[in-house]
């Protein structure tokens, strides 16, 4: 099967700083996958006419890997969805093996999804990709990333994470942002 590329220049890998990501050995005959490194400004924006669209949210981003694994799905919704638990399943065993191990010590990295369905009002369920991206925590100023909610009608939000005010769309801002702003009141 051949495999969409969805981003260039991307980097075919299965380590990511260390981490050591396995292979989706059994994926669906609908299904592509993919697990590549890519810069952190790329986020999926739109499923149209049968084309994923991305976007850059942020500059200050583009110097930043993280690491993808994306699965493009086709057919209607009951092979759709056999394809996504068959999906889900690896991404699970991905989780718990590699991304929070049971142990004590934290992995240092954290993940993200993004799902895009189908424009066509026949399959409007139906998952066309979804992408699990992998950060590495020292990357970042938070684990939560408003920039993956690109396109979505969300506007500002208080982080879940840390509290801070985010806009869906643009990269989280560092918590001392607003530190110096005029109107802040004393605490």
């Amino acid at each position: 099967m051949k495999v969409k590329t969805l981003f260039p220049n991307k980097h075919r890998a299965t380590e990511f700083f260390g981490l050591q990501i396995p292979m989706m050995e059994d994926v669906p005959l609908n299904a592509s996958f993919d697990s590549y490194a890519v810069s952190a400004d790329f986020v999926p924006y739109a499923y149209e006419k049968g084309e994923f669209t991305f976007s850059k949210p942020g500059e200050d981003l583009v110097d930043t890997q993280v690491h993808d694994l994306a699965f493009t799905i086709s057919g209607d919704k009951q092979v759709a969805d056999e394809a996504l638990d068959k999906i889900v399943a690896y991404l699970r065993n991905v989780y718990t093996q590699v991304i929070a191990p049971t142990t004590n010590e934290p992995s240092g990295f954290h993940i993200v999804q993004r799902t895009l369905n189908s424009d066509n009002p026949e399959h409007a369920h139906c998952v066309r990709l979804l992408l699990v991206r992998i950060f590495r925590n020292e990357d970042f100023v938070c684990t939560e990333h408003p920039e993956f909610l690109l396109g979505m009608p969300i506007g500002q939000y208080h982080c879940p994470v840390c509290g801070t005010m985010v806009l869906a769309g643009i990269p989280h801002l560092p918590k001392d942002v607003f530190d110096d702003y005029p109107g802040k009141s004393e605490q």
